[in-house]
């Protein structure tokens, strides 16, 4: 005997109802997670703290906060710094010069008006450009890179110059700024192309806890936070690895820092490529630090080099410190460029730009 085959039908208003307790329960679960990790950040703020410098980007890891005005740091609606609270508001001109680079570009220790981007500026006065200070705390090449491709539709620069020191090669080739810190972006080598992986930059908030406040997080609309969390893709990517004979073939020394300076080569190429492809102007600008005065470590030394024989133009500012040393001249404070320092460097730079009849000599 054939038994009679049943549909079963579900009722429309079921599954809507279904579907609204779904996504009310995913509502619920992510304004939980925001409230937690607002807890947390609220519960780390020490009394009295002062306002916040940076704070946390999907692509870039961090900025500068935007309209900064506390304790002599201040900062335009880009989050640039500038030398005091009347250039916040500021208007650009047409023809821009952008700074990029990490402290010794910010001008970490000085006054805003006292770091060499803000010192170009001011020397520009009359000549109908506006030299930007772009600089970023802690920065790696990669954050420089993709800070610029970030602001270029809105800033289209004339002048693109990335002040270097070797800290920012070591960050190049790590996910994160020191181990257990503040995540970042990150390129990797494959197939004979750049790669960015780390991106969106996985959120932590232990190590966002200093660059946030609570509402930061509660009432942030551009992202689902407890989703991010879930992504099966969001697991920290491994070091850079570089092939043996990839980096000996640019005569890259097989250190510990050999695959980031390879890939800081390859970025700053690439970067030079694009600017210089519209006929723009491109620089990369070397500083010592304070224990390089008298010589580059080597893997700052070969990307010098390498970049200068593929034709990316250089700025070179060892030489100028160690005649103002002799001179006497206190170049830094603490581990920073001290005012004087910045002064070389934005004389330096300047003379670049005369040179080739961008500025009045």
């Amino acid at each position: 005997m054939t038994m009679p085959h049943r549909t079963f039908k579900i009722p429309l208003a079921n599954l809507g109802l279904a579907a609204v307790s779904l996504l009310l329960a995913a509502f619920g679960a992510e304004a939980a997670y925001r409230i937690f990790l607002g807890l947390r950040l609220r519960s780390s703020v020490e009394p009295g703290q002062e306002s916040l410098r940076s704070e946390y980007h999907r692509v870039l890891g961090w900025r500068n906060v935007p309209g900064q005005s506390s304790k002599g740091i201040y900062t335009d609606r880009y989050g640039f710094r500038v030398g005091d609270r009347g250039e916040i508001d500021r208007k650009l001109t047409a023809k821009v010069i952008a700074a990029l680079g990490d402290s010794f570009t910010y001008g970490d220790g000085v006054k805003g008006s006292k770091a060499w981007p803000n010192l170009l500026d001011a020397r520009l006065c009359g000549q109908g450009y506006h030299a930007l200070n772009m600089g970023v705390c802690a920065y790696g090449i990669d954050q420089m890179y993709l800070h610029h491709r970030e602001m270029e539709d809105t800033l289209h620069p004339q002048v693109v110059l990335v002040g270097v020191v070797s800290w920012d090669i070591q960050r190049a080739g790590k996910p994160h700024w020191k181990k257990g810190g503040r995540q970042k972006p990150m390129f990797v080598f494959e197939d004979g192309r750049l790669h960015l992986t780390n991106v969106p930059v996985p959120f932590d908030p232990t190590a966002e806890k200093s660059a946030l406040r609570w509402q930061d997080i509660v009432f942030d609309f551009g992202q689902l936070y407890l989703l991010d969390r879930l992504d099966p893709r969001r697991r920290e990517p491994e070091y850079v690895d570089i092939p043996a004979e990839l980096l000996q073939a640019e005569g890259i020394e097989l250190n510990r820092y050999a695959a980031s300076a390879f890939i800081s080569q390859k970025i700053l190429e690439k970067w030079s490529e694009e600017v210089e492809g519209r006929g723009k102007i491109f620089a990369v600008v070397f500083m010592p630090t304070k224990k390089e005065v008298d010589y580059y470590h080597s893997y700052l030394t070969r990307l010098r080099d390498n970049l200068a024989g593929k034709g990316v133009r250089i700025i070179d500012c060892r030489e100028a410190f160690l005649s103002a040393r002799a001179r006497g001249i206190d170049l830094f404070r603490g581990a920073h460029p001290s005012s004087a320092g910045h002064r070389i460097i934005a004389d330096e730079v300047y003379r670049f730009l005369a040179a080739r009849g961008i500025v009045q000599e």
